[in-house]
């Protein structure tokens, strides 16, 4: 079995050291973030107030299809009654 050697072990934590991000980068980015939440947050009211429009919407034109087919299913069994009379 090989010896694991200093490299091997401690090799990825040299690697991190390069990368530290300052203070001022973090808070930006932070920053960023927050606003994107913020954005986020005011377009999903938008998006409910749209979605309970057209739930009421479509439930009007729901309604108002349903009666118009009975409005018609009538007129039909009123012509059809017409027409067994002749």
């Amino acid at each position: 079995m090989d010896s694991i050697t200093e490299d091997d072990l401690y090799g990825d934590l040299r690697e991190e050291d390069s990368q530290e991000v300052s203070y001022v980068e973090i808070k930006a980015d932070l920053d960023a973030v927050k606003l994107e939440a913020a954005r986020l947050r005011k377009e999903n009211i938008v998006l409910k107030e749209q979605n309970v429009a057209l739930k009421k919407n479509i439930s009007c034109l729901y309604r108002t299809a349903k009666l118009e087919i009975e409005r018609k299913d009538n007129e039909i069994r009123r012509l059809n009654q017409i027409l067994e009379k002749r």
